[in-house]
C-alpha cells in the first residue's frame, strides 16, 4: 500500500493516517449547484421569516447565476477562488456590512453541503469579514445637494430630491406605498423598522406632492426601478459613485437627513418641531442631526451684542 503525505504549516511533510485517508477519499454525491441550493432552501431557509426567505432566495439565485457564468455545474467544483470572486462582485453593488450578512448564510450553506456529503471541504473556511464602512456622516449643505443633483438622472433625481425636502430615512422612502399617501388628511405615512411596522406621519408639502405626482405607478411602492421596490444597497452605491465623480468622497446618502435637520434649525425652527418632523422620540437624538453653521452663529452673536 502506498504511503500518502501532506504538507504541514512548517513546510514539512507528514504521513496521513489510515483514518485521515479514509475521510479524504470518502465518496461524495455528485450534485448540481441548483439542487444543493434547493435542498438548503427547503430545509433551512423555509424556517425563517418571509422577508429573510425572499432575501436568501434572491442571493442564492445570484450565486447560481455567477457560478453558471463560470461554467461550474456541480457544487463540489466550487473553490475558494470562485467564492472570493463572487464576494468581490457583490462588493461592487452592496455595502460591506450587507456582504458580511450574505456570506454568513453562504458559509452555513456550504457547511450544510459538507455535512450532507456533497462536498469534501467548505470553500468559505478561513474567510474574514470585510471591514465595514466607518465614514463619519457629514451634513449636506444646499450647495452640496445642488452639485450632486446636477449629476443624477431618472428616478434617482426624484428620490434624492424627496429625501432633501422631507428628511425621511432611506428605509422610509424605500417602504413608501401609494396607500401611505392620504390626500384627505394631507399627510404621508412613513414606515420603518422590521417588516415596516413602525410608522409616523409627515405633512404632505407641495414639493413632495409634486415629486409623487411626477411618478407613474408601476408597483405598490412609490419609488421603484424596473417595477421593483428600490434597493437600499443600490441607492447607497449610486450616491457614493455620483459623489465621487464630483470630488465629494466623504459624504453619504444619510448626510441628507442631517442636512434637513440643520437647515430647519438655521431657519429658527424649534427643536420640538424638528424632532417631530424627523420622527425622533428624544431631543437628544435630534441634537445629533443638527449641526450649527459658523456664519449663522456669528450673525446671532453680532445681533445679540
Amino acid at each position: 500500500m502506498k504511503k500518502l503525505f501532506v504538507q504541514n504549516e512548517d513546510g514539512g511533510f507528514e504521513e496521513l493516517s489510515a483514518v485521515a485517508i479514509g475521510v479524504g477519499l470518502k465518496e461524495i454525491k455528485k450534485t448540481k449547484v441548483i439542487d444543493a441550493i434547493t435542498k438548503y432552501i427547503e430545509t433551512c431557509t423555509k424556517n425563517k421569516c418571509l422577508k429573510n426567505q425572499y432575501s436568501e432566495k434572491y442571493y442564492f439565485n445570484k450565486l447560481n447565476q455567477f457560478l453558471t457564468l463560470k461554467k461550474i455545474n456541480f457544487i463540489d467544483e466550487v473553490t475558494r477562488e470562485h467564492i472570493d470572486l463572487f464576494e468581490s462582485d457583490l462588493l461592487q453593488k452592496m455595502k460591506s456590512s450587507s456582504v458580511n450578512r450574505r456570506f454568513n448564510t453562504f458559509k452555513n450553506f456550504f457547511s450544510k453541503c459538507q455535512s450532507w456529503g456533497l462536498i469534501r471541504e467548505n470553500p468559505c473556511i478561513g474567510m474574514k469579514k470585510r471591514k465595514e464602512d466607518t465614514v463619519q456622516i457629514r451634513t449636506w449643505t444646499k450647495d452640496v445637494f445642488d452639485r450632486f443633483l446636477c449629476n443624477t438622472d431618472g428616478i434617482y433625481k426624484k428620490i434624492f430630491t424627496f429625501l432633501w425636502v422631507t428628511g425621511c430615512r432611506p428605509m422610509e422612502l424605500k417602504n413608501l406605498k401609494w396607500t401611505d399617501i392620504d390626500y384627505d388628511e394631507k399627510i404621508i405615512i412613513f414606515r420603518c423598522g422590521k417588516n415596516a411596522q413602525v410608522s409616523r406621519t409627515f405633512p404632505l408639502i407641495k414639493k413632495a406632492d409634486a415629486i409623487i405626482h411626477s411618478i407613474s405607478p408601476e408597483s405598490i411602492f412609490v419609488f421603484t426601478q424596473n417595477k421593483k421596490q428600490i434597493c437600499n444597497d443600490l441607492l447607497y452605491h449610486y450616491c457614493k459613485k455620483r459623489l465621487r465623480a464630483i470630488g465629494l468622497n466623504n459624504f453619504t446618502v444619510y448626510g441628507i437627513r442631517h442636512g434637513f435637520g440643520t437647515k430647519l434649525a438655521n431657519q429658527g425652527v424649534s427643536a420640538f418641531y424638528i424632532a417631530e418632523l424627523m420622527g425622533h422620540t428624544k431631543l437628544e437624538t435630534t441634537k445629533k442631526y443638527v449641526h450649527s453653521d459658523k456664519k449663522q452663529l456669528i450673525q446671532i452673536l453680532t445681533k445679540a451684542n
